[in-house]
């Protein structure tokens, strides 16, 4: 998954070589950022991280704003190329559709799945992708889980699918290239709540999409794409607090910020395994002093047999950080974020009793 966020710094008047990130001249920094998830959802770490400040005039930007997604995905190739059995989607929103992009994944590595955004015209034919696909028959239903944003509440939506084999003609201003076969999966809500916006997404894929499990497939991957807005909110939040940094230049905060991600993506990964993975042994994330300090904390068992299962190290952290064991309601990273805050201090303890006293 690739994703662009702002990291605002409009009230660090002492920090240097900052840019523009919205149209009211707000200061800070751009990022651009390639996750790797598992088909579940399970975040691995990140392929590519692209930061910048955006120029005061226009013309001289460092990274192009459309460039960036083809730099990512050439990152995703590489990853690809040292995993060469192993399928890779490079998965972007609406932004990440212009052709270059889609011209670029015809080549041998990475596919590519994309939202669409502009009304692209079929070869040979007057209609565009958009209607060709409404015309198709309805292949079946699916229902997605939407989570929360802003105002609007987490509920499950029910879309209709369908899907076909196209081949999108090049773009009037870029004749040159060739017309390029994918694949069109379009899911749509016909029933949304009461004064809620229908969620209507065209995905266009190079994998191939040829049975309605197929398709459905296809718009999972899609739903995992909030991963990344999720790591984000991580980022700034709780977890790091990445954007209450104060240092005096933007490299700088771009070094701190290569530091914070990794910490980012370690919290947000030990949500996730506990959930997807729960029988592991916590040694994926945890070293020994700190689940036996967790253990000893947690359950007054100084002796354990063997290291807790990632389920239940997620569920002890989770606590320490406030966690009330609600019916239904997994930890989220903000609260995984304080529990390994207080993890911290007491491994620390843990290792002074040792140093002190001896094994138990």
């Amino acid at each position: 998954m690739q994703d662009t966020t702002t990291l605002n710094y409009h009230t660090h008047g002492a920090t240097d070589d900052l840019g523009p990130i919205d149209a009211k001249g707000t200061r800070g920094l751009l990022v651009h950022d390639t996750m790797a998830f598992t088909s579940e959802g399970v975040p691995l770490g990140l392929i590519d991280v692209q930061c910048w400040a955006r120029p005061e005039k226009r013309g001289k930007n460092p990274v192009s704003e459309s460039g960036k997604w083809l730099a990512a995905f050439e990152a995703t190739r590489t990853m690809n190329q040292a995993c060469p059995k192993q399928l890779m989607v490079g998965v972007g929103d609406r932004e990440a559709d212009f052709y270059d992009l889609f011209t670029l994944a015809q080549a041998d590595g990475p596919q590519l799945l994309v939202r669409a955004m502009h009304h692209r015209k079929l070869l040979d034919s007057d209609l565009s992708v958009w209607l060709h696909i409404q015309r198709t028959p309805v292949a079946g239903t699916i229902e997605v889980h939407v989570p929360a944003r802003g105002g609007r509440k987490a509920r499950i939506a029910t879309l209709e699918v369908h899907y076909d084999r196209v081949t999108l003609a090049p773009p009037t201003n870029k004749r040159q290239l060739p017309p390029i076969p994918v694949w069109a999966v379009l899911a749509s809500e016909k029933q949304p709540p009461k004064g809620t916006a229908p969620l209507e997404w065209l995905l266009l894929t190079t994998v191939a999409t040829a049975t309605f499990e197929e398709a459905c497939e296809r718009v999972a991957w899609y739903t995992k794409r909030w991963g990344i807005e999720l790591f984000h909110r991580t980022l700034k939040s709780g977890g790091c607090n990445i954007e209450q940094r104060q240092l005096g230049t933007a490299d700088r905060l771009s070094a701190c910020l290569a530091l914070d991600m990794v910490v980012a993506w370690r919290l947000y990964y030990m949500t996730k395994i506990g959930v997807h993975a729960p029988d592991l042994p916590c040694t994926v994330f945890l070293e020994e002093d700190e689940w036996r300090a967790l253990v000893a904390y947690s359950r007054r068992d100084h002796k354990p047999a063997a290291p807790p299962t990632t389920r239940e190290a997620t569920l002890m952290i989770a606590r320490l950080g406030g966690y009330q064991d609600r019916k239904g309601k997994s930890p989220g990273n903000t609260t995984i974020a304080r529990g390994v805050a207080a993890l911290t201090w007491i491994t620390y303890s843990w290792r002074m009793f040792i140093d002190a006293h001896g094994p138990p």
